[in-house]
């Protein structure tokens, strides 16, 4: 599945859908670095992606409860820049 994705994300750099289920797939594989860089690119696409926003946001979460909480304190910041919020 993966690599389908992967397929259809390098023939259109715009598909944020393809990108926001490839980092799903990302997620849930454990490959959060990997769904940082796809969200991030889906967001440089369309930065009012609610769904690339709420899956960064997910991922901050997950790092958080991972204890890696430098990396999750630059996704929550990002985030709340996305959201509008200081």
């Amino acid at each position: 599945a993966l690599f389908g994705l992967r397929k259809i994300v390098a023939s259109d750099r715009w598909n944020t859908t393809a990108r926001h289920i490839l980092a799903k797939a990302l997620i849930a594989t454990g490959r959060l670095n990997e769904a940082i860089k796809q969200i991030e690119a889906g967001i440089k696409v369309d930065p009012k992606n609610q769904l690339l926003i709420q899956e960064y946001a997910n991922i901050g979460r997950i790092l958080r409860q991972d204890a890696q909480n430098e990396t999750a304190a630059l996704v929550e910041e990002r985030v709340r820049r996305l959201l509008g919020r200081p």
